[in-house]
């Protein structure tokens, strides 16, 4: 066997596939799947806050547009 071929094969064997195949091998891996599920829960919450204070800020510019087209509308019929 060529050494490039006994060294990937210990490597695969004892560091790299276990790691990348069944990371549950690991006894904090719940914890940490648990952890990431959280910050994930966190980050989504984060976005939807900021999207819907996008939103807001947007109704907020429309219908203040509007009062002003209103407004204007109103004060051209006075003159009339």
């Amino acid at each position: 066997m060529p050494k490039n071929k006994i060294l990937i094969y210990l490597l695969s064997t004892t560091l790299v596939l276990p790691t990348l195949v069944s990371p549950t091998a690991y006894a904090d891996t719940p914890q940490k799947i648990l952890q990431l599920r959280q910050h994930l829960m966190i980050q989504k919450n984060l976005m939807t806050m900021k999207l819907l204070r996008i939103l807001q800020v947007k109704i907020l510019i429309k219908q203040t547009k509007i009062i002003q087209v209103t407004k204007t509308i109103t004060t051209k019929n006075l003159k009339l």
